[in-house]
């Protein structure tokens, strides 16, 4: 399996450099709301890497990778920092769906790092009963 474990990018390390250099902790701490974090920029790539990654399952229950992606990166935000992003958070039955759009997704990870190959993975997520019932609706 191919690891998306991305590095933080560069303009995001010297600007963590840079907010260091020019203020205490305490000032830093006003102004953390304002600057994304390193979690805030690799957690919807490494979402998305892996969704890509399996898409011939999960393409099944999301229809767009990028869009998911953006709705749980914002759901995310508000519910850490209660601002609400470009789209509103999800909420509700939404909210339950996504979560177990992902609870899938780490069980297929997770079959993959047992050393399940790719068709072993397909026939168990298939069979799988939430699966099904995220792809009906």
């Amino acid at each position: 399996m191919k690891s998306v474990r991305l590095l933080m990018p560069d303009a995001l390390v010297d600007a963590e450099a840079s907010l260091k250099a020019h203020f205490l902790d305490e000032e830093r701490g006003l102004l953390g709301h304002l600057i994304p974090t390193e979690a805030d920029v690799e957690m919807p790539m490494q979402l998305l890497g892996l969704l890509r990654e399996n898409a011939d399952l999960m393409g099944q229950v999301i229809d767009d990778f990028p869009s998911f992606v953006s709705s749980v990166s914002d759901t995310l935000a508000f519910i850490v920092r209660r601002v609400e992003g470009e789209r509103h958070p999800i909420q509700g039955a939404d909210l339950y769906l996504a979560m177990e759009k992902i609870r899938m997704l780490i069980k297929i990870v997770i079959l993959r790092e047992l050393g399940f190959n790719d068709e072993s993975i397909k026939i168990l997520i298939e069979r799988n009963v939430r699966f099904n019932r995220l792809k009906a609706g």
